[in-house]
């Protein structure tokens, strides 16, 4: 039943962004003075949305170019296709943020990170461009934020360190960890597995999988 439960959710939470690359999308910023502006974005490639921002006013409007330097945060609105293939409108939220290294050639390491899970740990998501790859051409690596404040860079290799260092009190889910399904590629899910477990705290034994709940803005 659990097994049937935890493959259930997983196909639950499969969606698909359709919104393609140059399309202007409902967004709101957060300027430096904490200020909030609303308009619409041009919705880049994973690289173009941590690195710059083309802001409209009103869709006809005149374009204003703003960097990480100038906008604190900032959320596009997309379309989400749920497991049924019904597409849903949602917001995608983006957070400034120091990186280890430019996500392309002569860009700043002070980048918008993609937030894929809030709570009690947070989780982002960092794309680097890769040109000598064609078939896949980014790479990608999570940023973990800890309750301590830390922002700690994971990636395949740390993986299993940091992951088992993070989740060791909910015993279920660290003893998981490396296993299928359990990998680094599965790390969203495990953040929000936990940040259930500890707003519950059911038993540390047994393994509870997080329902994501659909925002239809």
């Amino acid at each position: 039943m659990l097994r049937f439960t935890f493959l259930l959710c997983i196909l639950l939470i499969a969606t698909t962004i359709t919104a393609q690359k140059g399309e202007l999308v409902p967004a709101r910023l957060i300027l430096e003075s904490g200020k909030e502006i609303k308009g619409f974005i041009k919705y880049g490639d994973y690289v173009d949305r941590e690195v710059k921002l083309k802001y409209y006013k009103t869709r006809g409007g005149k374009a204003k170019t703003y960097k990480p330097k100038h906008i604190k945060a900032y959320s596009a609105q997309v379309i989400l296709k749920d497991e049924a293939g019904k597409p849903y409108k949602t917001w995608k939220h983006y957070d400034r943020m120091e990186a280890d290294r430019a996500p392309r050639i002569f860009a700043s390491k002070l980048v918008w990170m993609e937030r894929e899970v809030s709570g009690d740990i947070k989780l982002w998501t960092f794309y680097v461009e890769d040109p000598s790859n064609v078939a896949d051409p980014y790479d990608y690596w999570y940023y973990i934020g800890l309750p301590s404040g830390q922002i700690v860079q994971v990636t395949e290799k740390n993986f299993q360190h940091i992951s088992r260092n993070t989740f060791a009190s909910y015993t279920a889910l660290n003893s998981r960890v490396g296993d299928k399904d359990f990998r680094y590629r599965n790390l969203d899910r495990m953040v929000r597995d936990f940040n259930f477990w500890k707003a519950n705290r059911h038993d540390a034994a047994e393994y509870r999988v997080a329902m994501v709940e659909k925002r239809r803005d």
